[in-house]
This record gives structure tokens, C-alpha cells and sequence, in this order.
């Protein structure tokens, strides 16, 4: 049957991708893939029928190697040699098979994604270096504005954490029920004072996502999280990095370079209400002196 480039391009790159990585672990050998295009398979495979005489259920298994996410996605093993059997599994169907693909889907709705809220970086950021003092109630975000964001934009559904330093011990408690209003779950902590507890909860977190499967979105400009979310960039789950952009850590360049998303609280989720008065990076090709000789 016909099909277009695009359709071809990518049924074959999946053969050398997902075939390529089988024979790799039943003989023993290096299974490492180019990110970019284990990225590319995982995502054609995601919304592809199951069916017993193409592909088996999806088996779940430890995150972790890239081919190794790919592989789980159609019904291949996570890790441990193929047996005969699973290296001779059926193909995934193409466009338009018909009655031979028909069967469950897995849906990106029911892929997670883990958005997790540096609360006292975001409000220090906001109140100390843009604004200049505490920020009053309606120039602070719309935080159910960035789990819809995420839902609509990356396509599957948001679980907010929203971590805070309650050093006092003190919940305070109009705003945990507006983040629960909002559907977070708030993560309350306390510890020694001279212990960063948000940071140290979020890296515990970010080391914990390594073991499961699903996309990250992280709210803050810290570089102490940087080597949590180094091994997560594997070029198969999406990681985002969002917050106030010219302040982001300029050490995040090393992710973004392997494919980590930067996103924009206010421009790119329009997370407040009002334009908030930020000293913006100006790229030269967009500077205009006439702006500021007003």
C-alpha cells in the first residue's frame, strides 16, 4: 500500500530502533540509542492498537535506559535477554490496516506528568527580584493555569505536587486550600534551618521519577537540581523547565541542549493576570533603540 514520506521514514527508523535494541540485549551487547530517535519511536508506539497478531500489552517495567522505555511501550520487556519468542513478537500496524489493528489503545491521556512547584523559589524570584517587595494577591500566578497548561500542551494528566517551607510549622492554611482547590497536593516541610528542606524534598522526588514512567515538569530557576534531572533528560520523557526565563540558572543551557523544554510562567502559560514589570533578555536581531530614545 502507498504511503506518505513521513509514515515510511518512521515505520523504518522503528524497525532499526526497536529490532536494533532487541538484538542488542539477546546477545549481550551495548543497547544504547540515539535519544532523539528512541524519542520518535516511543511516541509513534504510544497511540499504536493492540492487538495479539501485532502487538502485545504494554509491559511495565523500571525507567531507566532509554531503549528500555521504548521497548516497554510495545509490549517488549524492559530489561533481561529476549527469548525467542519476544524477538519474533509481530510488528506494529500501519495507517489504515483496518479490521487486523482494531484493539485497545493506549491513550497519552494516561500518561502522567509530574509537575512539581518550587514554591519559595518562585515567590522569592517574583517578589525580590522582579517586583521588588511582597507581591500582593493578584500579581501572584493562577497556579491552576499551569496544570492546564501541561494537560492541554504536553497531553496527558498533570499531578501537582507544590512543595513549601513551613519553618515555623505552621501550615498556612487559606493558601494550602487554594492549591488544593486548584488540584495540587500541597507538600508541606520542616526541618533545620540550615537545611534547604523544598530543594532537598524535590531532588528526593526528581530521584524517585528515575523508577517510573512519565513526563516531569519542574517550577523553578535553582541549579541545585540540575544533576537530579540530568539522568531524566534520556530523550524518550519529556522534561520541562518552567519559570521567569532570564532567570533561570544559566547552567540548565547543558539540558536544554539535550532537549529539556523552557517555558515561560507568564508568556508562555500566562500564568498571571496583570504584565509584570521584567528586565527581559533582548535578542540583537529584535532590538530596536528607538524603544528605549522614547
Amino acid at each position: 500500500m502507498p504511503l506518505a514520506a513521513a509514515d515510511a521514514g518512521i515505520f523504518a527508523l522503528d524497525e532499526i530502533v526497536l529490532h536494533g535494541w532487541e538484538l542488542a540485549v539477546a546477545t549481550g551487547q551495548p543497547d544504547t540509542a540515539d535519544p532523539g530517535a528512541v524519542r520518535a519511536c516511543a511516541d509513534f508506539l504510544v497511540d499504536q492498537p493492540r492487538a495479539p497478531q501485532l502487538l502485545g500489552p504494554v509491559v511495565p517495567g523500571p525507567g531507566g535506559r532509554s531503549g528500555a522505555r521504548s521497548a516497554q511501550r510495545p509490549g517488549r520487556p524492559g530489561s533481561g535477554p529476549a527469548t525467542a519468542a519476544e524477538l519474533t513478537t509481530p510488528g506494529p500496524c500501519w495507517p489504515g490496516a483496518g479490521a487486523a489493528c482494531e484493539g485497545d489503545r493506549v491513550s497519552s491521556q494516561d500518561r502522567r506528568i509530574y509537575v512539581l512547584v518550587d514554591g519559595e523559589n518562585i515567590d522569592a524570584t517574583l517578589g525580590v527580584t522582579i517586583l521588588g517587595r511582597r507581591p500582593q494577591s493578584d500579581e501572584r500566578p493562577r497556579w491552576e493555569r499551569l496544570l492546564q497548561w501541561a494537560q492541554q500542551h504536553w497531553g496527558g494528566t498533570p499531578s501537582g505536587l507544590f512543595f513549601l517551607n513551613v519553618p515555623n510549622r505552621s501550615i498556612p492554611g487559606p493558601f494550602v486550600q487554594a492549591l488544593v482547590g486548584a488540584g495540587y497536593t500541597p507538600i508541606p516541610l520542616a526541618g533545620p534551618s540550615t537545611v534547604k528542606v523544598v530543594d532537598v524534598a524535590i531532588q528526593r522526588t526528581l530521584d524517585a521519577l528515575n523508577d517510573r514512567d512519565g513526563d516531569i515538569l519542574l517550577v523553578s530557576h535553582d541549579k541545585d537540581f540540575i544533576p537530579n534531572l540530568r539522568p531524566l533528560v534520556d530523550g524518550v520523557r519529556r522534561i520541562g523547565l518552567a519559570g521567569f526565563t532570564e532567570h533561570m540558572a544559566g547552567a540548565y543551557s547543558e539540558l536544554t541542549e539535550q532537549g529539556m523544554e523552557m517555558i515561560d510562567l507568564e508568556d508562555d502559560i500566562a500564568a498571571f493576570n496583570q504584565r509584570l514589570p521584567r528586565i527581559r533578555v533582548i535578542e540583537l536581531d529584535a532590538f530596536d533603540p528607538e524603544t528605549f530614545l522614547r
